[in-house]
């Protein structure tokens, strides 16, 4: 898996709520 998948599967990716916060994480990165 790309990193991006890694974090979304450490992170749970049932948890959808925290996408955005993590996109917005991910883009001032």
């Amino acid at each position: 898996p790309s990193p991006a998948e890694a974090m979304l599967l450490a992170m749970g990716a049932g948890d959808r709520s925290a996408l955005p916060e993590w996109l917005d994480r991910a883009a001032a990165a």
